[in-house]
């Protein structure tokens, strides 16, 4: 598994090229995972923005009980969503998030790869690219949001 950054936020253009998919492909989901022997969707992030984008994000583990049960899932990612460490963007780029689920409740969130394209890993479905623009999950995608200190010119 990766186990230092690929790339250097300063050189977006390099990140597409450094990024080696199949180090992401096939870690477990595991409820609050945290780590490359299982991770949920935000710690599939997690372990992301560290790796490959050099930044530590927190843990928010143990904040929610269920990751499974949107009412508890939804407030916390739309509060970390809306907070200081993100800003929604119109266009992504490569290592935005994508938010999921309704205006009120964002209950999963993936990583933005290219156009169409996300990492992502939930129940039942180990870590894997798939389709945001696809009829399961184009309905639910609420937003593209940018870790506050990138910025793309």
């Amino acid at each position: 598994m990766p186990g230092s950054p690929v790339c250097s936020r300063a050189d977006a253009a390099a990140w597409p090229a450094a990024f080696e998919m199949t180090d992401w492909l096939g870690i477990p989901f595991v409820p609050h995972g945290r780590d490359y022997t299982g991770a949920d969707c935000y710690g599939l992030v997690r372990l992301f923005y560290a790796d490959v984008m050099g930044v530590h994000l927190p843990r928010l583990r143990g904040l929610v009980r269920d990751v499974g049960n949107p009412r508890e899932t939804g407030p916390l990612m739309r509060g970390e969503a809306h907070g200081p460490l993100w800003r929604p963007v119109p266009d992504p780029a490569f290592g935005d998030i994508l938010a999921f689920g309704t205006p009120a409740l964002f209950t999963h969130v993936g990583i933005y790869l290219r156009p169409g394209l996300m990492l992502h890993t939930r129940t039942g479905t180990d870590s894997t690219p798939e389709r945001y623009d696809s009829p399961i999950w184009q309905p639910r995608l609420q937003g593209f949001f940018r870790y506050k200190d990138f910025s793309y010119a």
